[in-house]
């Protein structure tokens, strides 16, 4: 694509700092890490890797730093929703999702709890319905907990966030039943994910993916309907391995198992540069 200058294989903050700081004099990004740019006709590949910081603090938050606090106060925006982030990567190396595959982010790397909390405590004091959370696996880590108490509690205290999103856990347990049941509660959940993607075994084995055994997963949506939680659970269309039959099957495996809520269905797309 000739309109596309300067690619990050990467995350993108400080690479995307220095391209700025070097288009100021320059249109040469040679030395950046993980940066490929075009130099006229050529495709120039730097073949340095970026380094990932373990400590995710060192990124200044944006809310905290008050570079919303203009459009907070005067009222540009009556009802607001924002994204947070309490940590970075994911160990599964699915074949359709780019989180961790290939190594890229397969190790997790977390912001402090007491980042998170003053996050979301900004979000209260500024009125924020809305509140995503961009990990990959809310639920998995022990301290997932601490942050689902901080959300219920920073509700009771402000009102706000009114409603808490996430991408629960691939292999959803205990925990995050309990979590979910804790966001319920407070009137905070959006659905849980169940998420299973493909029940045809050979597909799984295709795509790199391990679901939870269906025994579990028909425990787990029982406990979630008898506790009234929303679950929703999704499957992706057209992966290698599927038929007409298989997919029918797998559809009806999981009415079976007990989902009562909605029922995602994505289309797998092979998009450009992936």
């Amino acid at each position: 694509y000739p309109f596309l200058d300067v690619a990050v294989r990467a995350e993108g903050e400080d690479a995307f700092r220095t391209i700025l700081l070097r288009n100021i004099e320059s249109r040469d990004f040679s030395g950046i890490p993980a940066v490929t740019w075009r130099d006229g006709n050529n495709i120039i590949r730097n073949t340095v890797e970026s380094h990932k910081p373990k400590d995710l603090d060192m990124y200044p938050s944006p809310y905290l730093e008050g570079l919303f606090a203009e459009i907070m106060q005067d009222g540009r925006f009556s009802e607001m929703q924002a994204t947070i982030e309490t940590n970075r990567g994911c160990p599964f190396p699915c074949a359709f999702c780019a989180w961790g595959n290939d190594g890229l982010s397969r190790k997790y790397r977390f912001h402090g709890l007491e980042r998170v909390r003053l996050e979301i405590e900004w979000a209260a004091k500024n009125k924020v319905r809305y509140l995503f959370n961009a990990d990959s696996n809310f639920g998995m880590h022990k301290r997932d907990e601490d942050i689902a108490q901080i959300l219920v509690d920073t509700k009771t205290r402000y009102g706000y966030p009114e409603k808490f999103r996430t991408c629960f856990g691939k292999n959803a347990d205990d925990r995050i039943y309990e979590i979910a049941k804790k966001l319920h509660d407070a009137d905070m959940e959006k659905g849980i994910t169940l998420a299973l993607q493909s029940n045809t075994p050979a597909v799984l084995t295709n795509i790199r993916r391990q679901n939870i055994k269906m025994e579990t997963y028909r425990a787990l949506q029982r406990k979630f309907n008898e506790a009234g939680v929303p679950v929703y659970s999704e499957l992706i269309l057209g992966m290698p391995g599927e038929t007409l039959q298989t997919w029918k099957d797998g559809i009806e495996t999981l009415l079976m198992a007990g989902l009562q809520n909605q029922l995602f269905v994505y289309f797998c797309q092979i998009l450009p540069n992936t």
